[in-house]
């Protein structure tokens, strides 16, 4: 099981969760983990229904005395729990960071999910997933970027794998749930998509208190040359042509997870198209201080024709 494929949200943050977490309540992580590892039903039925959920999700059937012993027994189990216990004995840093994100969403994005949280070991691609009113957070997908099982993985992926990571991760999908891109055409352009995404990153800037970096998930070396070549960036996506573009694979190769953003500059991080978006969304926020969250997640905005405008974006 060393070489599960694990794929981050996000790209890599190297240093901590950042923000001011005093002052709200924490959110348990409630630790599914370690009651499914016990091999012990009886442990398990405090947390029963999330027990069911994920056994629903991993085809394991009926949750009984059976299927938590077989579930204690596979190999990701036993492999995993012991560096999960070691390399996250306590996760206090992160519920008092996931009480932060929890109260500004319920605030300011209230369609945003605010599930319980149930920690597990998911060797699945997605570091995380929602069923039934349930989050579900594979702990083993953040034990760190020097964790010798990540070793395989580009440095891109393998750099995100930390627990500070985690309530980023989080606030970007409960976002991104709550407040799906809905273009309402077939034919969605690359600044509607990068519009939008940068209306997330916005978002988790606000809700888990992270400056701009942190939230695109760039170290400060690939941050600062984004801001440095913030003028580059755009002329490359006027000159290209790319700004109307209606060819989604123009929108993914901006906004991918991916060690370059290639269709800019060869030198340019990954997702440069999000750091782009997020630019013109702070351009318009500044210009239009009434405008909301909930606004800038919608497709009245995203979809504006006047939105690019009505920003004064100047790179």
């Amino acid at each position: 099981m060393r070489r599960i494929a694990i794929i981050s949200i996000l790209a890599a943050l190297l240093w901590s969760c950042g923000g001011d977490n005093t002052g709200y309540e924490p959110v348990r992580v409630h630790r599914l983990d370690r009651a499914l590892a016990s091999g012990r039903v009886e442990t398990v039925d405090s947390m029963r229904d999330a027990a069911a959920a994920l056994f629903a999700v991993t085809g394991r059937g009926e949750v009984n005395a059976q299927s938590v012993a077989e579930y204690a027994a596979d190999r990701a189990t036993t492999f995993y729990m012991p560096d999960i216990e070691q390399r996250l004995p306590s996760l206090d840093s992160v519920q008092g960071a996931l009480g932060r994100v929890y109260a500004i969403l319920a605030e300011k994005l209230p369609e945003a999910p605010r599930y319980e949280i149930y920690g597990i070991v998911l060797p699945y691609n997605q570091s995380l997933f929602f069923k039934d009113s349930m989050l579900f957070v594979g702990l083993n997908h953040y034990l760190g970027a020097d964790y010798e099982p990540y070793g395989h993985f580009p440095g891109f992926i393998r750099r995100d794998k930390r627990a500070a990571r985690l309530p980023i991760d989080v606030t970007e999908a409960a976002v991104k749930v709550g407040y799906q891109f809905s273009p309402g055409t077939a034919y969605p352009t690359v600044l509607n998509r990068l519009l939008y995404e940068g209306a997330v990153v916005e978002a988790v800037m606000q809700a888990a208190g992270v400056d701009e970096a942190a939230a695109l998930g760039y170290p400060r070396d690939e941050w600062q040359w984004m801001t440095a070549n913030e003028r580059q960036a755009w002329d490359a996506l006027i000159t290209r042509n790319l700004l109307y573009s209606t060819d989604p694979t123009h929108a993914r190769s901006l906004t991918a997870p991916a060690p370059h953003t290639t269709l800019l500059n060869p030198e340019s991080p990954g997702r440069a198209g999000r750091f782009t978006g997020h630019r013109i969304v702070a351009a318009y926020l500044r210009a239009n201080p009434s405008a909301t969250l909930s606004d800038i997640l919608s497709p009245g905005f995203y979809m504006n024709p006047d939105a690019l405008q009505k920003s004064s974006y100047r790179p």
